[in-house]
């Protein structure tokens, strides 16, 4: 199984081309996160104090995915 964590707004690596990996692996537990970026919204170097919601979304979905 695959998971794949991607922004609707990621200009990088546009979404639509996110769900290639679901026609090449239906195994493919796709999630994508509203609005987020292709950083979901932190930088570097990070000095706040908590995470943006997008990238804390990301966290909990890719914990939750590993766990099970």
């Amino acid at each position: 199984p695959h998971l794949g964590v991607h922004g609707s707004e990621d200009p990088t690596v546009l979404i639509k081309d996110a769900y290639d990996f679901i026609k090449w692996n239906d195994k493919t537990l796709l999630h994508e996160i509203k609005d987020a970026n292709h950083v979901f919204g932190v930088m570097h170097p990070y000095e706040l104090e908590n995470y943006p919601n997008n990238f804390q979304e990301a966290i909990n979905v890719t914990l939750s995915f590993l766990k099970g």
